[in-house]
């Protein structure tokens, strides 16, 4: 029997007064946590029935409530109904959204199954970004370039058809509903106040990850209360409780006016999707990679906070946010980065939402993900990656800058907001030129020790969507700990101050800040040592003079007339030998006499270069364009259809070329000084 299951990770929000255990310093917070099994006592199980054996694609779901203990559920749907996956006596069991598996165990009443043996294997799409690509690595799309999201916004209904009295079940409540949920998801219609999750997005990626949030190009259903509004919102009234015997229209069985499994909250949008089907000629859930529930949590028996998919599957994922959570903006990048497959920011030794520098810990100030989940993205490239390779001595004077500067030279505050990947009339929104910076970061990986860990380092400032977040957490150096794992956790693990040093729990690595400036260079500058240096008995080149003593050599000077010593002299060039490698005495030394390649197209300067193949759907930075809304009012600068001499592809500061921009390439020691690539300075035997 072929069965489906889809894997979740909640989130549980709760307001400050309702915390309880739980760690709660100011506000509502996310207290989302991911347990290995059930707490819970176990009913005896009947190994009387036969044992079964199950085809999955497999999914588990995380819930956290206001108060009481968490529940963890794990569900497989099978053509012939639901079966809730008792995992107790699977450990080891990982699993992200579309992956699938071989179960075997014994049936505990219709709906369950006790599940004694299983193999997991990865679904399609894993990997992604600098993260995993193993057997456990996220399941998704992609991390870069558009990803669709639309909203389905649902009512009860009772066995005669009518309105459930519901904190949404008026007109008005709907429309002031749906208006709060568009505003925070995908762009304020009052373009003053600019901060939305598709702009959050935008900026956390350096410009490499955009939500398009008018796939269809059609007035949907919030047109109906906002007229001319294309945003992707739908609306569904559909029945609390569903019995397939007299609605063709229900999925399945559910009751969720009594119950809460995944029968029920999968069982929504099925039922909503099939009643579309019916309804609007056309419509396919496929079209849109997240679909977000926004549901009155106030007459049904589901009284958690929030349900995110950890990880997409090939064709879509879900979250589900209640009413009273809809207009966070928080809510939304925290549930959007399970479905990018990120697991949570927590503390060392304390709540693992506890990291407030990181939008995958506590609601609700509005900031970006921390380093190590930015990179796991894809999305940053370290400074430095330093492992026992090339930890091999001290090292003083490393400036790192701070990852909240997404952009030079444009403004962040000219950017913050925007309406998704479109304006509010369809066009694709371009503010440039721009030049992203992604290194803020130094990673750490004690692989010269038994158990190695990766440590990170990031300094955030009141920039961009960081501006937002907690003070506390600015202006600092941070040190995170992730192993570039499953879907796993990020762990702050200390905070320093200029003058302040950190050495890691095994003693393998000290992090010292000798100056933090947050004024004018936004840099940290950071001195890093590690034990266990390797004991070095010669010099380290060619071409090094050194001196010797105890086992350890300083170089004192670098000989000259010699290929190694950073000096392009007579008699040396960029070229390689006939072999594929450069050696001592030599013509060829291109360690010593680079080579340069300038010129070409470059997307994200201004110039649609349309020439060398750019247009607005490889470079929208550049190339202005409206591709979805009325065939009559669309255009591509840099396609055949669109001449750059239209002026709308040199409107907003954008220029557009026909000629292709040559690129050329330079080589130190051949006699020729190239203009614009090489100078006096960096290439001084030819020029």
């Amino acid at each position: 029997m072929l069965a489906r299951v889809l894997l979740f990770a909640t989130i549980s929000l709760a307001a400050a007064g309702n915390c309880k255990d739980k760690v709660c310093t100011q506000g509502p917070h996310l207290l989302q946590t991911r347990s290995a099994v059930d707490q819970h006592q176990h009913e005896g199980l009947n190994t009387e029935q036969p044992e079964e054996l199950l085809e999955c694609d497999l999914s588990v779901v995380e819930m956290d409530f206001e108060t009481g203990p968490d529940r963890q559920e794990v569900t497989c749907h099978a053509p012939g109904g639901d079966l809730e996956l008792d995992l107790r006596g699977a450990r080891g069991f990982k699993a992200l959204t579309g992956d699938k598996a071989t179960v075997r165990g014994y049936r505990e009443g219709r709906r369950k199954l006790r599940v004694n043996s299983f193999e997991v294997r990865p679904g399609r799409g894993r990997g992604r970004g600098h993260g995993p690509k193993g057997p456990n690595s996220p399941s998704l799309l992609q991390s870069t370039g558009v990803r669709t999201a639309a909203v389905l916004m649902i009512r009860w209904l009772d066995a005669a058809g009518n309105l459930i009295p519901s904190a949404m079940d008026t007109a008005a409540e709907r429309q002031s509903f749906a208006v709060g949920v568009n505003n925070s998801l995908y762009g304020d219609f009052d373009s003053s106040v600019r901060k939305t999750h598709a702009s959050t997005w935008k900026e956390c990626s350096y410009g490499q990850l955009e939500l398009d949030f008018d796939v269809d190009g059609a007035a949907n259903d919030l047109d109906q209360d906002i007229s001319g509004e294309g945003a992707d919102i739908f609306y569904a009234d559909i029945p609390i409780t569903c019995d397939t015997a007299t609605d063709a229209l229900c999925p399945s069985n559910y009751d969720a006016a009594n119950s809460c499994t995944g029968t029920e909250y999968y069982g929504w949008p099925r039922y909503a999707f099939n009643l579309f089907a019916q309804t609007k000629p056309g419509f396919s859930r496929s079209n849109w990679q997240h679909w977000i529930l926004i549901f009155p949590r106030d007459v049904i028996n589901c009284n958690f906070i929030g349900l995110g998919n950890v990880g997409c599957s090939s064709s879509y994922c879900y979250s589900w946010i209640p009413t009273d959570y809809s207009a966070k903006h928080q809510d939304y990048t925290h549930e959007l980065g399970h479905n990018l497959g990120m697991g949570h920011a927590g503390v060392e030794g304390g709540n693992q939402y506890a990291d407030y520098s990181c939008a995958m810990g506590y609601c609700c100030s509005v900031r970006c993900y921390n380093a190590p989940h930015a990179y796991e993205l894809g999305w940053m490239t370290p400074l430095m990656e330093l492992t026992a390779a090339n930890f091999v001595a001290p090292l003083t004077g490393v400036a790192l800058r701070s990852m909240s500067l997404y952009e030079d030279p444009v403004s962040d505050v000219a950017r913050l907001g925007g309406h998704g990947r479109k304006t509010r009339h369809g066009v694709t929104e371009v503010v440039g030129p721009v030049v992203f910076q992604k290194d803020g970061t130094i990673s750490i990986t004690t692989d010269w020790v038994a158990t190695v860990t990766t440590y990170w380092i990031q300094l955030k400032t009141a920039h961009a969507y960081d501006k937002f977040m907690n003070s506390a957490w600015l202006n600092n150096v941070q040190i995170k700990k992730w192993n570039k794992g499953d879907y796993e956790g990020t762990w702050h693990m200390a905070t320093l101050a200029a003058g302040q040093s950190w050495t890691s729990p095994d003693g393998e690595v000290t992090v010292t800040v000798d100056s933090i400036d947050t004024t004018s260079a936004m840099t940290a500058m950071l001195s890093l040592t590690r034990a266990n240096l390797p004991t070095t008995t010669v010099a380290g080149g060619d071409c090094d003079v050194s001196s010797c003593s105890a086992g350890q050599c300083v170089v004192t000077g670098t000989s000259t007339d010699c290929c190694g010593n950073s000096m392009c002299e007579a008699g040396e060039d960029c070229t390689l030998n006939a072999i594929g490698l450069a050696s001592f005495g030599s013509t060829s030394c291109p360690s010593d006499c680079a080579s340069q390649t300038g010129g070409g197209a470059v997307c994200g300067n201004g110039v649609c270069e349309a020439g060398n193949g750019e247009t607005c759907r490889t470079c929208p930075a550049d190339c202005a364009g409206r591709r979805n809304g009325r065939r009559r009012n669309r255009f591509c600068c840099g396609d055949s259809r669109t001449a750059c001499s239209d002026s709308r592809c040199s409107a907003n500061s954008l220029s557009c070329t026909m000629s292709e921009v040559v690129t050329e390439t330079s080589c130190c020691g051949d006699g020729v000084c190239t203009a614009g690539l090489e100078s006096s300075g960096t290439c001084s035997i030819d020029c």
